[in-house]
């Protein structure tokens, strides 16, 4: 920054030269200063609106921001200036995806792939398009041939699961088994199916596979296509529960287990958040959204190495559905409060009751029965016991059911 301020006032002439003035906007950009980045683009633009560069950049920060229409705009500009960008065009397919906007989405990835756009995300992302018109078959067909690709290969799994029939999708995840024995994904998802395959919780391998591939989408897919809310649901029952209070000495220090993104963090600024997730990729979204530490590990693993008493708040959005027997989280949870904390998560409703007490369902998660959690809760201490009924997200244009569970450690009086 100094020596472009040192440029500047040595070469007056600068201060109106658009390639000087997309420098100064992408540094700013790299350097979070995004409302100043935003403002030299478009001071950029009004000089030379027919370099792509600037437009393009400006469509990458305004999608980032959510000012998606504004966003397309500046990708159209950009390929307007320049029809051969493959970058613009899968920028511009990703960002009329968030839209809703799945018939154009489709004509804009199958541009990028003409034009040698990254083959795996161009596909992967026409055939959600596809997906979004209802056509998930057609959308099966244009990955079938690259299942060879990770990324392809667990869409295609998903396909089967959320589109398929239990048989076919049986009969799908066997013969994955036959190609590649030992398939983390297609051995889960099978004990979703078949009762004798049924686990007490996803495998660290499975978790840390789906999420490391889905880490780049997550946020657009899970709250726009989704209508994911989990998120700020327990961020207002941790703001009820354990709001910030100015006599404090300190603030609150939140666990937040299976953070992801971040996305819960996003909402608690103020607290002092600790962050713990398997998936690296998804840890390293989670940056600048109020943790002061992030830890990629196991949450069993984390939880038992933590001294007793350290955290006020305990918080797990969309991570219980990853474990069908809870028991050692909740009892390393009780332990790991303050006396007076809270242990706050949602669950899944499961479609049947069990002598377990959870079910493993056929996308991989696991629903808990309400009973079950609340024995848990008591055999470990804990005591203000509520849950309350949630609609988590939609899928396949489905609302799902839940609840958000919460439980108090003993306070000390």
């Amino acid at each position: 920054m100094k020596r472009l301020a040192q440029l500047r006032a040595e070469n007056p002439e600068l201060i109106d030269d658009p390639e000087f003035i997309y420098w100064e906007a992408v540094l700013a950009a790299r350097e979070k200063r995004t409302d100043e980045a935003i403002a030299s683009l478009e001071r950029c633009i009004a000089i030379a609106p027919d370099a792509p560069a600037p437009q393009f950049t400006l469509g990458k920060l305004l999608a980032q921001n959510g000012a998606l229409d504004r966003a397309t705009e500046h990708f159209e500009a950009s390929i307007q200036a320049g029809p051969d960008n493959a970058q613009a065009w899968l920028a511009l397919a990703h960002t009329r995806l968030r839209l809703g906007h799945a018939p154009r989405a489709e004509r804009a990835f199958a541009a990028a792939l003409e034009r040698g756009a990254p083959q795996a995300e161009a596909l992967i992302g026409l055939a959600h398009a596809l997906e979004a018109q209802g056509c998930w078959q057609q959308a099966f067909a244009v990955l079938e041939s690259h299942h060879q690709d990770l990324s392809i290969d667990s869409q295609l799994i998903r396909l089967m699961v959320q589109h398929a029939s239990p048989e076919q999708t049986k009969a799908y995840l066997a013969q994955v088994l036959i190609r590649t024995p030992g398939h983390v994904q297609a051995a889960h998802l099978l004990g979703g199916l078949e009762q004798s395959a049924q686990t007490a919780r996803a495998s660290d391998a499975y978790v840390r596979a789906l999420f490391d591939g889905y880490a780049s989408r997550y946020d657009a897919h899970m709250t726009e296509q989704m209508g994911y809310v989990v998120h700020k649901l327990l961020a207002q029952r941790v703001l009820e529960l354990g709001p910030i209070s100015s006599t404090q000495p300190a603030p609150p220090h939140v666990l937040d287990l299976g953070c992801g993104t971040g996305l819960l963090g996003a909402e608690l600024a103020g607290y002092a958040l600790t962050g713990v997730d398997l998936s690296q990729r998804m840890l390293d979204l989670a940056r600048g959204r109020n943790y002061q530490r992030l830890v990629c590990a196991e949450i069993g693993g984390f939880l038992s190495d933590c001294e007793a008493d350290a955290f006020d708040v305990i918080v797990a959005a969309d991570t219980v559905i990853y474990f069908g027997d809870v028991s050692e989280i909740m009892q390393q949870s009780a332990r790991v409060l303050r006396p007076g904390g809270w242990l706050i998560f949602n669950a899944e409703t499961p479609s049947l009751s069990s002598s377990s007490g959870f079910e493993q369902t056929p996308v991989g998660r696991y629903g808990h029965e309400t009973g079950y959690l609340e024995r848990l809760a008591r055999e470990v201490g804990l005591v203000k016991i509520s849950t309350q009924a949630i609609i988590p997200r939609r899928e396949a244009g489905v609302a799902m059911t839940g609840i958000l569970f919460s439980a108090q450690r003993m306070p000390n009086f």
